[in-house]
């Protein structure tokens, strides 16, 4: 531990007084004897983030320092242990988790989950693979859910940015830094029209000095994906998503963030949908026509030219014409043959009739033909029974 002199001014002079101070951090030093550091992973005007061991479970940690000029701040230790409290009862894949709540030689911190991959910030400003492999889609879908939890929570984050959101080696992105969020029911810890946050990601009414809401951290939302595609390029389903919740009229952006993504997940399918691309099979609605074309679709049309609608006209009255003269062949053979046999049975119902009471009437007659017999030879035997009925 460390000592400085400090001065307070009175009616009779002025008071010096020793406060003690926390001892510098540096790596290799180990909080409250089980976290070791390892290296600074970033600062901020309230805190350091280090990465850690923890001496009992093993595991690679991020431990939040408050500022050593801080320390001694009542004000600024209430809202450092608030925010440990509130992220702690978190439990969301897309939000950093807290494991634990120390002190230090009157120095306190907070242990959280570590996520190699670092924040979003430094993966835009980087180069090459660490850039190139940003899902923007993932990544403001899963802020989006992130985000939806802490408010389904009763809290507002009041400082999402690119640096407070971190993405993990697997592409997955989580909501972390809690230093400005706001619980319910908490104690201000602010004055009345002072205002917390990154101008950049501020919405209209916070900077008029209005309270923030959900709609300001809609707002932040917003501006965080219009840096993804400022800097990996434009996505129509996207940009018309920041459009939403960056309107300057708070009444005019989403309800809340399930609202907001309901809506990426509209202007997703009706994107796929222009681009031909098969709806995914959670989306599919219920069975329609097959030979309507799917909504959305174009049917695709083959360029008609004076001489190809000839040829088709003309193929297509080829065609007819084929038809109509089976049909004319096959009612004629057909007719011929059922009046031969009628002629034929006439004949031998008046042989029948007419004959004596000798031998049967039909005898002598010739065989008729067997069923499976060429037409030729059936109208042939058809003859001999004729003749040979009448005689």
């Amino acid at each position: 531990m460390t000592t400085a002199a400090t001065g307070r001014a009175t009616e009779t002079g002025t008071v010096t007084e020793r406060v003690t101070l926390p001892e510098a951090l540096a790596p290799g030093r180990t909080l409250a004897g089980r976290y070791t550091l390892e290296r600074l992973l970033g600062t901020g005007g309230m805190a350091s983030v280090w990465l850690a061991t923890d001496g009992v479970l093993g595991r690679k940690v991020a431990a939040k320092v408050i500022a050593e000029a801080l320390a001694c701040e009542d004000g600024w230790l209430r809202r450092f242990r608030r925010e440990a409290r509130a992220i702690a009862a978190l439990n969301h894949p897309n939000v950093v988790r807290v494991f634990d709540l120390g002190d230090d030689g009157g120095r306190p911190f907070i242990v959280m989950q570590y996520v190699p991959g670092g924040s979003l910030a430094a993966r835009l400003r980087a180069e090459g693979a660490a850039r190139a492999s940003i899902d923007a889609r993932r990544v403001a879908a899963e802020l989006l859910r992130g985000v939806a939890h802490i408010h389904a929570a009763g809290l507002l984050h009041r400082d999402i940015k690119p640096g407070n959101i971190l993405v993990g080696e697997d592409g997955a992105a989580m909501l972390g830094d809690f230093g400005a969020v706001l619980v319910p029911g908490a104690t201000q810890l602010t004055a009345t029209g002072d205002v917390l946050g990154t101008a950049r990601y501020m919405a209209p009414e916070l900077l008029r000095g209005e309270p923030a809401s959900t709609a300001s951290d809609l707002f932040a939302c917003g501006c965080a994906i219009d840096d993804l595609l400022r800097t990996l390029g434009a996505e129509p389903a996207l940009s018309d998503l920041v459009d939403e919740l960056t309107a300057p009229d708070a009444g005019a952006r989403p309800r809340s963030a399930d609202a907001a993504l309901r809506s990426l997940d509209e202007a997703r399918f009706a994107s796929r949908g222009r681009r031909g691309a098969p709806a995914p099979h959670w989306r599919l609605g219920p069975a329609r026509d097959a030979t309507r074309p799917a909504p959305g679709r174009r049917v695709p049309r083959l360029p008609v030219t004076a001489r190809s609608a000839t040829s088709i006209r003309g193929a297509a009255t080829r065609a007819s014409a084929r038809s109509g003269r089976a049909r004319r062949e096959r009612v004629p053979r057909a007719l011929f043959v059922a009046v031969l046999a009628a002629i034929a049975l006439v004949a031998v119902v008046l042989a029948l009739v007419s004959g004596g009471g000798g031998a049967p009437a039909h005898a002598g007659l010739p065989a008729p033909a067997p069923l499976g017999a060429p037409l030729k030879a059936q109208l042939a035997a058809l003859r001999s029974e004729i003749r040979a009925a009448t005689r």
